[in-house]
């Protein structure tokens, strides 16, 4: 079946009500007009490459733009894991994609030259699509002091999986999300992008094949937020 952006909303505002009624907050959320092929090849210009085929697709097809976010105090009264599923966001955008991708080239120069080693390997040949510690992209300067990115490897041997890179230490590094960015979206909004601002929770919701929504512990956190 042929990728829907609109799955992706109705998952996404389904969370967002749920946070609302519990006392959370979740802004509107905005999602961008497609782009043209000429604002892609300008991006791809500043860039210096290609942008990934899926997710070049996905900006000329669907939407140059996406932005939803949550929060929610309290959280700590939860039950393990779920206690620090507090937040969630998920914010790309083609006119953040320069900016992104030159901090996370910084990070890879000054912290993960090497490609032979264990932890640094997957900085390398990896597209950022999101970042935790990211601004909301209304200001004229963009925040990606988090130093956690959600990307896209291009080093594969079939695909553009999506990765999840790890700035200190995590375990989580380099763990894949998702076999492609759509599937890293369809799985990721079922769970209302937990982690995306801050990077928390997200590992107890990784499987063998990425994020797992239909999982114990993504049913259950459904469940305690009221999410149908």
């Amino acid at each position: 079946m042929p990728f829907r952006l609109d799955q992706v909303v109705d998952n996404c505002e389904r969370f967002g009500a749920a946070i609302r009624r519990l006392g959370g907050t979740a802004p509107p959320l905005a999602v961008g007009p497609p782009a043209s092929e000429a604002e892609v090849a300008e991006v791809e210009a500043r860039l210096g490459r290609a942008i990934p085929a899926e997710l070049r697709r996905v900006f000329i097809d669907q939407a140059r733009s996406f932005s939803f976010a949550w929060e929610r105090d309290h959280f700590e009264l939860l039950p393990h894991p779920w206690k620090h599923a507090h937040e969630g966001r998920c914010l790309w955008s083609l006119d953040l994609l320069p900016a992104l991708n030159a901090d996370l080239a910084g990070w890879r120069q000054a912290v993960y030259s090497d490609p032979t080693d264990d932890y640094g390997r997957h900085w390398h040949d990896a597209f950022a699509v999101c970042a935790t510690g990211l601004s909301d992209g209304t200001s004229s300067s963009t925040d990606f002091s988090g130093g956690d990115f959600f990307a896209i490897k291009d080093d594969a041997d079939s695909g553009e999986p999506m990765v999840f890179l790890s700035h200190d230490g995590g375990c989580e590094n380099g763990r894949m999300l998702g076999r492609s960015f759509t599937d890293f979206l369809m799985r990721w909004s079922a769970i209302g992008c937990v982690g995306g601002e801050s990077g928390w929770a997200l590992i107890y919701f990784l499987g063998a094949e990425g994020l797992e929504p239909d999982g114990e512990i993504a049913t259950r956190f459904r469940e305690l937020l009221g999410v149908t």
